[in-house]
């Protein structure tokens, strides 16, 4: 099934070199202000308010934003108001049906298609703020533990952005809009709450965790990505196989 689906992903993924363009911008500054924020809790050399304010920005852009590099959240399918009357995707999976390509190898071409923007967009998160991290962090943080926050993030995101591919391919597209817009406002509360609750960032939790074994929760946290990834594919070909296409 991956061999057949990789032609199809990888067919659609070229032509969209300009929204992998702002993908990959996104991701660098997803990157920066993480690094920025753990460079002013490391000097702590603001007041307590200040720089609890922005690592509260770094912790809604990790938990909100960063799952939303999976898909290519800039091009025209998403960005465009004619989308919710065109059905972009319900378009392609009936060509797609036209055909008689089997569900599971049209689930796994777009799983494959979000993994490659995924991939393309984390690689340039995890380069940059390991690089940038170590140059300025150097001496009072080892590489291995910027490394494993980069990684614990990851997986975080991995696990949540198989929900791209999922509604695309399962859902009108006005649905896929609500729930995306759902989503944000589920994430941002609960980090509002947690951060409420607990009196500190979830951004300083991870922090802790990397610095007590920087291994265990790099490792523990891929491989829910991995399994969050497979699940929403499975989820998929089950709500494809629901689907009466006209």
């Amino acid at each position: 099934m991956l061999r057949d689906a990789w032609p199809i992903a990888w067919y659609e993924f070229k032509q969209r070199y300009l929204s992998l363009a702002m993908n990959m911008f996104a991701s660098v500054l997803i990157a920066l202000v993480a690094v920025e924020a753990l460079m002013r809790f490391e000097r702590d050399d603001l007041s307590p308010n200040n720089v609890l304010t922005f690592l509260n920005v770094a912790d809604l852009l990790l938990l909100a934003a960063l799952p939303a590099l999976g898909a290519f959240s800039f091009s025209r399918e998403y960005m465009s108001w004619n989308s919710l009357t065109d059905e972009p995707f319900l378009k392609r999976l009936r060509f797609y049906r036209m055909w008689a390509i089997p569900l599971p190898v049209i689930a796994w071409s777009r799983m494959l298609y979000m993994l490659l923007c995924f991939v393309v967009s984390m690689t340039v998160f995890v380069t940059v703020f390991v690089a940038v991290g170590w140059t300025v962090l150097s001496d009072t943080r080892p590489i291995a533990h910027l490394l494993s926050f980069a990684l614990v993030w990851t997986g975080y995101a991995a696990a949540i952005c198989g929900l791209h591919p999922f509604l695309e391919y399962g859902a009108k597209a006005k649905m896929i809009h609500v729930v995306s817009i759902g989503m944000v406002v589920v994430i941002v509360g609960a980090d509002l709450l947690l951060n409420y609750l607990l009196n500190k960032p979830i951004f300083l939790h991870v922090l802790e965790m990397v610095n007590g074994n920087p291994f265990w929760p790099a490792v523990i946290s891929l491989c829910a990505g991995v399994i969050g990834i497979i699940a929403f594919q499975r989820g998929l070909v089950r709500r494809l196989e629901r689907i009466d296409l006209p």
